[in-house]
């Protein structure tokens, strides 16, 4: 994701952990939204027309992490689905 600029927490950059493309479009440019692991939270961005919605690790861990099982896919469109409701 070149060209990305890292979300600023008290005074410091955000470095994304992990990035990844998913295959969900942004219903409002087209561009395909990726998932960004940060150290507190996770979002979901489509950097075409910069819009994010995130949500705490914690509270991601808590509903999608069962016996060492992590639901990736419940929680990528979890995640979809608040995008859609994010406001610009």
């Amino acid at each position: 994701m070149a060209g990305a600029r890292p979300r600023r927490r008290g005074g410091r950059a955000a470095l994304p952990v992990a990035e990844v493309v998913t295959t969900y479009r942004c219903p409002h440019c087209g561009g395909a939204l990726e998932l960004l692991e940060l150290r507190r939270e996770a979002c979901i961005a489509c950097w075409r027309c910069l819009r994010v919605a995130c949500v705490s690790a914690r509270k991601l861990r808590r509903l999608y992490m069962t016996r060492q099982r992590f639901d990736w896919r419940g929680m990528v469109l979890a995640m979809y689905r608040l995008y859609l409701t994010a406001r610009a």
